[in-house]
């Protein structure tokens, strides 16, 4: 019996490993985590879900990413939504799927910009 196909990603945008922080705003909780990859679309982050029990499948969120090649020192302001969350396993970091937006036409700009350097390197 042969395997059966890899599932199809759903990705409307393909993804693309990224050195950047992401600052969360929820409610009144404010949390630093690492970005794995991002697209136009939204960003993987890394964290163990266990530690973010507030961080929920459709938690709407508020982020400022933060990317480490970014010398203007203003971050992209996003608005999300948690899509997933992921617990991790052999060779896959835990973390959190997001569907995020850029705030404003500016940071759509930066948005595709950082991900532009992400692909050239």
């Amino acid at each position: 019996m042969g395997k059966p196909p890899p599932p199809l990603d759903k990705r409307r945008w393909p993804r693309v490993e990224i050195f950047a922080q992401v600052e969360f705003k929820l409610g009144t909780s404010v949390k630093i985590l690492r970005v794995r990859d991002a697209s136009e679309g939204g960003l993987f982050i890394e964290a163990v879900p266990e530690d973010h029990p507030t961080l929920q499948v459709g938690s709407s969120v508020e982020m400022m990413l933060v990317p480490e090649d970014d010398t203007t020192d203003d971050p992209i302001e996003l608005t999300g939504t948690i899509a997933r969350i992921d617990p991790g396993g052999p060779g896959r970091a835990a973390g959190f799927g997001v569907d995020a937006r850029p705030t404003s036409d500016a940071d759509e700009y930066r948005l595709k910009a950082l991900l532009a350097r992400a692909r050239a390197k």
